[in-house]
């Protein structure tokens, strides 16, 4: 009941109103990665949502590198990965956001990171990674930009 909530919340946020869930709720893809880790994924247009959930560690590593390298090759995809349900992040996955950013960029779209909690961004932080990606602390804020892109 959360997760549907949820989802509908974010097709508010992202500007979709009654009439339209049915359409945009058919381009929702919920898989569970592993009893650690889930991957929502949204399109619409030209812009795909990603929100990971749980413990992103080496098992989840290939599986959700996979997932987001299919969607980030796409020309001109805007990517926007939500982080607010992640409660771990691995050096792993670490590698597997920067080889997504990269990919992303690389086709010409825009790849932007969002809804980092305290413990998140310290781990991207102590990394560099602050530095070299796109952070927005809100996830509305994320998807209003790369929309407009």
């Amino acid at each position: 009941m959360a997760l549907e909530r949820r989802r509908v919340a974010d097709l508010l946020l992202a500007g979709v109103d009654a009439t339209g869930w049915k359409q945009a709720i058919a381009h929702l893809d919920h898989h569970r990665v592993s009893n650690s880790v889930t991957i929502d994924k949204r399109i619409r247009d030209d812009l795909t949502t990603v929100a990971l959930s749980g413990r992103l560690d080496s098992m989840t590593a290939s599986e959700v590198e996979q997932r987001l390298l299919a969607r980030a090759m796409v020309a001109s995809v805007n990517l926007v990965l939500d982080l607010s349900g992640l409660d771990y992040i691995s050096s792993a996955e670490l590698r597997v956001i920067l080889m997504v950013a990269k990919q992303t960029k690389a086709a010409q779209g825009q790849f932007i990171l969002c809804g980092m909690n305290q413990q998140i961004r310290m781990i991207f932080e102590i990394s560099g990674f602050l530095t070299i990606l796109r952070v927005v602390e809100r996830c509305a804020d994320a998807l209003t930009s790369a929309a407009s892109a």
